[in-house]
């Protein structure tokens, strides 16, 4: 398990355990981007927090929908800096199937992988976001995907400014 991976996987067991009692206190806040601000601020602290780096911190793509509490900016914290880094991930093997679709996931053999949307589970023949939070939410190019978490490897990637 790479750091990457470690991190995720902390911040998926937070997911896990505290989505149903904070979309609870959503209900009755007049807050309605609480779960989207709770799961950045996670995001930003579990997975953001926990990469090394030299020189410049790493600044990552937002998580699902982003926080919504500052106008230009998507992040919870530094609200100011732009991404630096994104998570990706890599199907592990050549038979990953997309539940979506139900068809074999392209293999991406120009080693950036799948954008990292969110994490989600499977309702039927569709996705949910809510526990248990075992599928990723992955979109490239060429659409979405949703694909089950030990299915995948995963990667840190830099983002290039065109």
């Amino acid at each position: 398990m790479n750091e990457i991976e470690v991190s995720v996987r902390a911040f998926l067991k937070l997911l896990n355990a505290g989505w149903t009692d904070v979309s609870s206190l959503q209900v009755g806040a007049n807050q309605p981007s609480l779960l989207d601000d709770w799961a950045q601020a996670s995001w930003e602290a579990i997975v953001e927090g926990t990469i090394p780096f030299s020189g410049q911190p790493v600044r990552l793509v937002v998580y699902g929908n982003g926080a919504d509490l500052h106008g230009g900016s998507s992040r919870f914290s530094f609200p100011s800096d732009k991404a630096t880094h994104q998570i990706r991930c890599q199907p592990v093997g050549d038979n990953v199937v997309d539940c979506l679709s139900g068809k074999l996931l392209p293999y991406p053999g120009d080693g950036q992988g799948y954008a990292l949307d969110r994490f989600v589970s499977m309702s039927g023949a569709w996705y949910k976001e809510g526990p248990p939070f075992d599928h990723a939410l992955l979109e490239r190019q060429d659409g979405e995907y949703v694909i089950a978490l030990d299915q995948l490897d995963w990667l840190l990637i830099e983002v290039t400014s065109d």
